[in-house]
Order: structure tokens, then C-alpha cells, then sequence
């Protein structure tokens, strides 16, 4: 059973997975208030984020970047056009 459960993790690293977020586009789907937490979809999924920039928040609907992962929270940026 242990192998059935832990699945991909003995050969992949998720880390490396998660850095290679870094760039691409997601959209808000749940605001993100400035200093706090929201959701974005990204490849068909909902993920918490948060803002990178300290004075910024995202309306519903906005696109943005990935700077970075914090655990399972995506650290976006507003995407600028």
C-alpha cells in the first residue's frame, strides 16, 4: 500500500516541480487583499496565493505571474501588459 499512497514521490522531486511555476500565468478567482490570501487557478486547479508586491491586491479576474512557491501558496505578481 505504501507505494500505492506516496506515488510519484520516489522518483520526483515536487520542489523541482514548483519552481518550474515560476513565470507563468494564472487567473484570480478569489480576491487577494493586500498583505493577505487568495486563489488563483493555474493548469485547471485552484491554489491559495499571495501578492509578492506589499501595497498591491488582485481583483477577481485579474491575470498574473508566478515569482515563487511558498509550500502550496503561489506568489504572484500582477501581470503587466
Amino acid at each position: 500500500f505504501k507505494e500505492w499512497f506516496v506515488g510519484f514521490s520516489k522518483t520526483r522531486d515536487m520542489r523541482t516541480d514548483l519552481d518550474d511555476f515560476a513565470g507563468q500565468e494564472v487567473v484570480v478567482i478569489a480576491a487577494i487583499p493586500e498583505g493577505g490570501r487568495g486563489l488563483v487557478e493555474f493548469r485547471g486547479a485552484n491554489w491559495s496565493a499571495r501578492v509578492s508586491g506589499t501595497n498591491e491586491s488582485l481583483a477577481v479576474g485579474d491575470r498574473a505571474v508566478i515569482d515563487s512557491t511558498e509550500g502550496l501558496c503561489l506568489v504572484v505578481r500582477r501581470r503587466h501588459l
